[in-house]
């Protein structure tokens, strides 16, 4: 059944709820929803149902939804690249600012990560930094000057102009 009246498009659906509204069954409609709302997809008769958007493209393609405004259609996005099966996101309209690459790395600020995370450029943490399952954590980290790095000496974190060889504390630390 389509449904088309001054509401919107409802396909499966008498009274559409948006601009288009696709129902999978009968299922129950919150009281209200926004009047941004342009697009409304439901399957909600029971509480086990489920409702998928796909976006399907070529094998070498990408399946992306982006985010803009009146002056850039795309200033954030994310996308899937199909040809290296990855996630990346990009926000205020710059360069990709994120990856989850095929072997589930997490990069920020680099689109190339060659540990589980990466980040290139400062980190700020709240809390404690652990490591080995949490047996080794630190409350606070010293703050190094331009040149230095941070490594492990006689069981504390210190700073070091020394850059040679690989730092080495529960897998490699990583220096720009």
């Amino acid at each position: 059944m389509i449904e088309i009246n001054p509401s919107g498009v409802g396909i499966g659906v008498e009274n559409a709820a948006a601009n288009l509204h696709v129902a999978l069954d009968s299922g129950t409609m919150p009281a209200t929803i926004s009047e941004n709302t342009a697009l409304v997809l439901n399957h909600n008769a029971t509480i086990a149902d489920s409702v998928n958007l796909d976006l399907i493209a070529g094998t070498a393609g990408y399946s992306t939804i982006n985010f803009g405004d009146s002056g850039d259609e795309d200033a954030g996005y994310f996308t899937y690249l199909h040809s290296d099966n990855s996630f990346r996101w990009r926000t205020n309209g710059g360069s990709e600012s994120m990856i989850i690459d095929n072997s589930g790395s997490v990069g920020i600020g680099t689109t190339s990560p060659s540990e589980k995370l990466e980040v290139a450029g400062n980190i700020e943490a709240s809390g404690s930094i652990c490591a080995n399952g949490g047996a080794d954590c630190v409350e606070s980290l010293p703050a190094c000057s331009d040149g230095q790095i941070l490594k492990m000496s006689g069981g504390s974190w210190v700073c070091s102009s020394d850059d040679s060889g690989r730092v080495v504390y529960s897998g490699r630390v990583f220096r720009e």
